[in-house]
């Protein structure tokens, strides 16, 4: 009003971007049905990609891959990008593009529109609208970067009226870039959210206003926090005033509210939960599944536990309805039920035996209960048979929920059911999609049970919480230009600073970059992506008057490892070449913890007396400190060393070092090959340089490799006594030998646990018991399976960790390999059975044969190649033998699975792979590959995965194209 400038304003509208759009949309008297979400899209391109021949086998064999190729055409649509302007290289994608622009056209002549659909049916009414309501002006905020299609709507309501968007910007290079590139006519005009900023743009940081700070897990940033902000409350500022942001609350989320609510601090959150994490919600998949699938174990024990299942339906009784499914589990655990009605059937009928095992008293009337229960569930699966459309199918199911499942009682039982309907009602759209695609294939029951999975996961729910003028908690994304007197920034971790960035299967960041400038559209491509993210987090930074508090946590709630943000090393508003967490608080620790450990000490005598002084000093340091640590902070100095005194040009590219520059063994075990396999780049860190992590677990915890090498001792002794002593021959008793070994087995333990038993029992001695009985659940569970499967067939001949070698040429240079076989067996049929344990109840993937070929699963074919070469007139082959720590979590019994791999096998598959590891070894060739590891890699701070230009350079360099071809990746 003050800026009416005298003039009269009559009234104001705010709206979203999208409420802007429905509103114009409106105008045009079109009637929307409906919109098309991500599943109903990735299913249109699935029928649009039929017939294309690069990329139809692709989703067919690959369903997951539609939602990839779903996402890059919604890129190009919401850029604006025409199928025309697609390059000959991508010519599929080009006539995937047009075919689905048409497929969508037909779909929106029914009313069915995605979210672009929506936006450009929002430009045909926009002039009309704006003229109708007499708008003099419109002012976009908050957004810094327009898509294509919100920024074409913009621009044609410009033409009406005049349009001011005001770009939140601190003055950094990526929204000078925006601005300069922007396709459309109206200017976006940068604004600073505040205008006194806590931290100032010349870099000069006061005492007292950034502080980092590193904590132990998520739980514990939390409570850091949630202190701090009690701090500045009793200082005087209102809570209103703060602001908690993190990438995502995601991993705050079972702690956010208990937390808070502990220190009476009021807050409003815009954490969001999908609707699959509310049991009320939750067993409707289930259900899904029990009849889709025939009433599989795991869901139809999950329907049976849930409160919601309808036991009043039933008649039964309160003391039936908690019985019954304990009976369930009991019976499905001991009978082996896996999936479908007769395997239930069987176990109802040796239900006597069954219970007697447990000692559970047999209750007739409790036993036909369940049988009914299951026999009607087995009805449904019937019915659901018969439906053949999504509308059908959908109907099915609602029938089974009424029948099955008791109504809400409570408001937000009823909230959460009425959103879940929702998302399942928009499964029957499939069937326009289907329709105009002419699809007339059903589809399948499990693309059902996937799409209603997707469906309830994707659909999320924000707690009804009321916005008292307490703290706020907020996602990055929804926290842009929202000022603050105080701000904390949790989860200063890499993985979500920077946030990784979406690989696209189908257009390279190359291709993207040469449409955009083509077409001066705004496509997304990864460049910009990195800096939108070193962007978002200088603009979250600019946003506090007073303070700003960084931090991040060491280990996720499961434990595992996490490494800070390269970004604390190059903050925003931080002098050049200062690394924040070492100008201020990198070690800060929760209130409660008086003095610093050990480790810590190190690090800040490391940073206190330098490189060179530190070189000389810290490894003696450390072993008066604390010993055990000694070795790894001199593997740390090593690593700056070797990498300092490396000057060739070869380090100026992204994993080469060259030959000249590398001292190889002469010999290298099967495990260093494998990992070379999976990622050059760890191998070399870890086996050619030798750098371990500096920090190693405390004393009381248990590193996970420490109870696997305990096991591997003790089979080796067990097997060992058993065999000498002639429990192993021909037409012996298994039960012998297992009487004989269960005896042995608790002084085995005992000495091959020796040292871990020590560490422990001086702290705590319940671990110990509780891990020993373990190690012998354990041992026992392998010995009576494997026993079993020997005698009385019984062995000619043993060996115990083995060494055995082999030599290979490639390209005229040998290859040598030696490491030691677990157990090397001979057989009465004198066949050479090569064993190698594996503590996970399944290791089949380490003779899978794609992994083999990939070079990514070597370990047991080398040792199978080795024991081959030296015994030319044997037959051999090789076996995984599955000793998981936790035998009673495998209810599906994997572990008992034979896995084998013959000579001829391995010598089919393997070679390959091993003649391209050894080039790329003896080239000096390192480069890094995104795999299962990456998230909890101990080198991750040093991999360059992250920055997008690097990863192209890696995939598309000569010297790497072969490996990478091993893996599907010809960049």
């Amino acid at each position: 009003l003050e800026a009416a400038s005298g003039r009269v304003v009559l009234g104001r509208s705010f709206l979203t971007l999208r409420g802007l759009a429905e509103a114009c949309a409106a105008e045009t008297g079109s009637a929307v049905r409906g919109e098309l979400d991500g599943i109903a899209l990735a299913r249109l391109a699935r029928h649009c990609a039929d017939g294309i021949p690069a990329l139809g086998p692709l989703v067919e064999n690959q369903p997951r891959m539609a939602a990839a190729l779903a996402a890059t055409l919604r890129d190009l649509r919401d850029a604006g990008v025409p199928p025309a302007a697609v390059p000959d290289s991508s010519s599929s994608l080009r006539s995937l593009y047009t075919r689905v622009e048409h497929a969508l056209a037909r779909l929106e002549e029914d009313g069915l529109l995605d979210r672009i659909g929506l936006f450009r049916l929002a430009q045909c009414g926009a002039e009309a609208w704006i003229r109708r309501i007499g708008f003099r002006q419109v002012d976009v905020y908050g957004a810094t970067e327009l898509v294509g299609s919100a920024g074409d709507l913009i621009e044609t309501i410009g033409n009406v009226v005049p349009v001011r968007v005001h770009q939140p910007d601190w003055g950094s290079d990526y929204t000078r870039e925006l601005r300069q590139t922007s396709p459309w006519r109206f200017a976006m005009e940068p604004t600073r959210v505040i205008d006194d900023p806590a931290l100032a743009a010349d870099g000069k940081t006061l005492e007292n206003v950034l502080r980092c700070t590193a904590t132990t897990g998520p739980r514990e940033e939390l409570e850091f926090v949630a202190q701090e902000i009690l701090r500045c409350i009793e200082a005087g500022t209102s809570p209103a005033a703060i602001c908690v942001v993190a990438r995502t609350l995601e991993p705050y989320a079972p702690w956010l509210e208990s937390v808070f609510t502990k220190y009476g601090i009021p807050f409003t959150s815009s954490l969001a939960e999908p609707l699959l994490r509310t049991p009320f919600v939750r067993v409707r998949l289930d259900l899904a599944r029990v009849i889709v699938r025939r009433l599989e174990r795991e869901p139809t024990l999950e329907l049976l536990r849930s409160p919601r299942f309808h036991w009043r339906r039933l008649n039964a009784s309160r003391e039936a309805a908690l019985e019954i499914p304990q009976l369930a589990e009991c019976l499905a655990r001991r009978g082996r039920v896996r999936r479908g009605a007769d395997d239930w059937l069987r176990a109802l009928r040796g239900a006597d035996d069954l219970l007697r095992q447990e000692a559970r008293s047999r209750d007739p009337h409790k036993l036909k209960l369940l049988s009914r229960i299951l026999s009607e569930l087995d009805e449904e699966r019937d019915r659901f048979s018969r439906a053949t459309g999504w509308e059908e199918r959908i109907q099915v199911q609602r029938a089974a929920e009424k029948s099955w499942l008791r109504e809400a009682e409570s408001d937000e039982e009823s909230a959460v059911d009425a959103l879940a309907d929702t998302a399942i009602r928009r499964l029957a759209r499939l069937d326009h999609v289907d329709q105009v695609c002419g699809c007339r294939a059903r589809s399948s029951e499990e693309e059902f049970l996937s799409a209603l999975a997707e469906a309830l996961a994707y659909t999320r729910r924000r707690p009804t919480q009321a916005d008292t003028g307490g703290v706020r908690i907020l996602d990055a994304l929804q926290a842009r230009a929202v000022p603050s007197e105080h701000l904390f920034l949790l989860g200063l971790n890499h993985e979500s600073w920077p946030l990784e960035l979406r690989e696209d299967a189908f257009l390279s960041a190359s291709v993207r970059e040469h449409m955009r400038k083509e077409t001066g559209r705004p496509l997304p491509i990864p460049r910009l992506q990195e800096a939108e993210n070193r962007f978002l987090l200088g603009l979250l930074m600019s946003q506090a008057r007073r303070s700003v508090s960084l931090t991040w946590h060491v280990r996720d709630a499961a434990g595992r490892a996490r490494a800070p943000s390269m970004y604390l090393h190059e903050l925003p508003f931080v002098a050049a070449g200062t690394a924040a967490p070492d100008d201020t608080e990198a070690t800060c620790k929760l209130p409660t913890q008086e003095f610093p450990n050990p480790t810590d000490a190190l690090v800040d005598a490391a940073l206190t007396l330098g490189a060179t002084l530190g070189e000389k000093v810290l490894p003696a340091l450390a072993s008066e400190v604390a010993p055990e640590r000694a070795a790894h902070f001199a593997a740390g100095l090593e690593l700056i060393r070797v990498t300092d005194a490396r000057k060739s040009r070869a380090l100026l590219y992204d994993g080469v070092v060259t030959a000249d520059d590398l001292e190889l063994s002469e010999r290298f075990p099967p495990s260093f090959l494998e990992l070379l396999g999976q990622c050059p780049q760890r191998a070399f860190f870890a086996r050619l340089l030798k750098v371990r992590e500096l920090e190693t677990p405390p004393l009381h915890e248990l590193n996970s490799r420490e109870a696997g090498t305990v096991l591997h001792g003790v089979l080796r002794r067990i097997y060992g006594d058993l065999y000498e002593q002639g429990d192993l021959a021909a037409e012996r008793g298994a039960e012998e030998a297992l009487e004989k070994a269960r005896a042995a087995l608790p002084a085995a333990i005992t000495v091959e646990a020796d040292a871990l038993r020590s560490r422990l029992l001086g702290r705590h001695r319940v671990l110990w018991e509780a891990l020993e009985r373990q190690l012998q659940r354990a041992a026992m569970d392998f010995l009576e399976r494997d026993l079993r499967k020997l005698l009385p067939g019984g062995l000619q001949g043993l060996e115990l960790e083995e060494q055995v070698r082999l030599t290979r040429t490639c390209d005229g240079r040998e290859l040598h390999v030696e490491g030691k076989a677990d157990r090397i067996l001979e057989l009465a049929s004198r066949e050479l059975r090569v064993g190698d344990y594996k503590t996970r109840a399944d290791p089949g993937d380490s003779l899978s044969p794609t992994n083999i070929k990939k070079g990514i699963a070597l370990q047991v074919p080398l040792y199978v190649l080795a024991v081959g070469a030296q015994n030319p007139s044997r037959e051999v082959a090789g076996e995984v033998l599955a000793v998981p720590l936790r035998p009673e979590r495998d209810r599906e019994e994997v572990r008992t699975r034979t896995r084998t791999l013959s000579f001829d096998e391995v010598a089919t598959q393997a070679p390959a792979a091993l003649d391209t590891l050894a080039r790329l070894l003896y080239a000096g060739s390192f480069p890094f590959r995104r795999d299962t590891h990456c998230r909890h890699c101990p080198y991750v701070v040093a991999c360059r995965k992250a920055h997008p230009p690097s990863e192209e350079r890696v995939r598309t360099a000569a010297p790497f194209a072969e490996y990478f071809a091993l893996h599907g990746d010809r960049g």
